[in-house]
């Protein structure tokens, strides 16, 4: 390090000692794995997935599985029947009893004593159960999906943002490496202006230029600050501190010609429709299944002990005729399928274009940086030059510091394009998926 290097001002020092807290470095890999974590639509699509794995379970329990159930009635219905010269209340009246009041014995019976199980038992209906799970299945099918395009979304928005907060971190460093410039500078001038070799409205001009500089230093933090806060925003992260942010780059993926994932939501789509209509024609299939019942049945209570019995049968059921609901809800099938092939054609002319524009922008954003990349190298030259003449007193600082901020903006521009490229191959990678 050389004399001047040493002889820079220690407030300078101390502001450009923590421009960021100097904490281990958080990736973008990390941010990602938080957003999606915390994202509470992928945790709302893998509910509904278990959920519709559990509801499938249910249906196809009740086609194929038993159902086995009891039953129990106990009911009175007492009679005020005529007994010698007056009126009793019968609890089982004989059912031909001719004179009393009350509800009719043909009606009521005089009670109900009954203590029955029953069991029902769907048949042939494998096919029917394996169609309801295939439409779950295509249910799931179409959230797994939608997942995944919100993870995909996720990551474009994450990494977008990572990139602006890395813009704002270079920035800082330059500011950080442009402070060091200055005040070596105004060391160097004033040792020149001790000797009278230069004025001290020279070493006025360097300050005033240094305070311009920690003024937007201060300002760029704040920047950096606020876009770390939106990052932890986008990612559901509970954290309002400064952090250090790992750098990277990012590269443009090959392309798939003819193969894209978001039109999969389209072929998804269609899926479910059909086996809609696969559930929907299972009402015109015949339903059978098996019944049986044992038990105590009877309607008058001295007769219990005589009344245990069972029975057995078979039921079958099927639609003739609906009114042509059959066809025209198949017709209703057909014409919804027809978008997805609309929609999928749409979405590859559209992103063919999208696709070509952002590899055009690149180009031309790589030839402008190339352009002030050599700028940026001349203004170092001259810069260089400009310091041996005020070295030897034959220049006025005012120049030094003149072609010092256009090399300042000029840097301030090659942050711009380069964040504005990585931003560009951000987007190009999400359509390119």
């Amino acid at each position: 390090m050389t004399t001047s290097h040493k002889c820079v001002l220690p407030f300078v020092l101390l502001m450009c000692i923590g421009i960021i807290p100097l904490h281990a470095q958080k990736t973008l890999h990390e941010y990602l794995n938080q957003a999606y974590a915390h994202s509470p639509l992928l945790h709302d699509n893998s509910v509904r997935q278990q959920a519709n794995a559990l509801e499938a379970k249910r249906i196809q329990a009740s086609l194929m599985k038993p159902v086995i159930g009891t039953e129990v009635n106990y009911m009175i219905s007492p009679v005020l029947a005529k007994s010698g010269k007056g009126y009793a209340f019968k609890l089982n009246p004989d059912k031909n009893l001719p004179d009393y009041y009350g509800y009719d014995l043909g009606i009521s019976n005089g009670g109900l004593y009954s203590a029955i199980m029953t069991l029902d038992q769907p048949i042939l209906n494998g096919n029917k159960a394996r169609t309801v799970a295939a439409q779950y299945e295509a249910q799931n099918n179409i959230l797994s999906n939608q997942s995944k395009l919100t993870t995909h979304e996720l990551q474009k928005a994450v990494s977008a943002q990572y990139i602006l907060c890395l813009k704002h971190i270079h920035q800082l460093h330059y500011l950080d490496e442009l402070i060091r410039i200055i005040a070596t500078q105004r060391n160097a001038t004033q040792q020149l202006a001790s000797g009278g070799l230069l004025k001290q409205s020279d070493i006025k001009l360097l300050d005033i230029e240094l305070m311009q500089q920690e003024a937007s230093l201060i300002a760029e933090k704040d920047s950096y600050h606020a876009a770390l806060l939106d990052l932890n925003i986008l990612c559901g992260i509970d954290d309002t501190a400064t952090v250090t942010l790992a750098d990277t780059s990012f590269a443009l993926n090959n392309s798939q010609p003819g193969r894209s994932l978001f039109t999969a939501q389209y072929q998804l789509d269609s899926m479910y429709l059909a086996t809609e209509q696969q559930v929907f024609n299972l009402s015109y299939k015949p339903r059978i299944s098996l019944y049986s019942s044992a038990g105590l049945n009877t309607v008058y209570a001295p007769n219990i002990p005589d009344r245990l019995g069972l029975e057995a049968g078979i039921r079958f059921s099927l639609t003739i005729s609906d009114g042509k609901q059959r066809q025209l809800n198949a017709r209703h099938t057909q014409l919804l399928e027809q978008t997805a092939i609309v929609y999928t054609k749409d979405f590859y002319t559209r992103n063919n274009i999208r696709k070509a524009r952002i590899r055009q922008q690149i180009i031309s954003i790589d030839a402008q940086t190339d352009a002030l990349k050599q700028q940026a190298n001349a203004y170092d030259d001259l810069l260089t030059y400009y310091r041996q003449q005020i070295a030897n007193g034959q220049m006025s600082v005012m120049d030094y510091i003149t072609v010092l901020r256009r090399r300042t903006t000029l840097q301030d521009n090659l942050i711009k394009l380069q964040t504005n490229k990585q931003l560009l191959i951000n987007e190009y990678n999400y359509w390119n998926w």
